[in-house]
């Protein structure tokens, strides 16, 4: 079975389980209903 974890929310908290999630080789989606800093600075 392919699972996919997937992290609702990218802030304080969301980012760094998300990076944790991944360094431990799961599969996961990351979603944020507003842009993250970086990409507003991005365009």
């Amino acid at each position: 079975m392919d699972e996919v974890i997937c992290v609702l929310g990218l802030g304080l908290m969301g980012r760094p389980i998300a990076r944790t999630l991944l360094a431990a080789g799961c599969r996961t989606m990351g979603w944020n209903r507003s842009p993250l800093p970086e990409q507003v600075v991005a365009g």
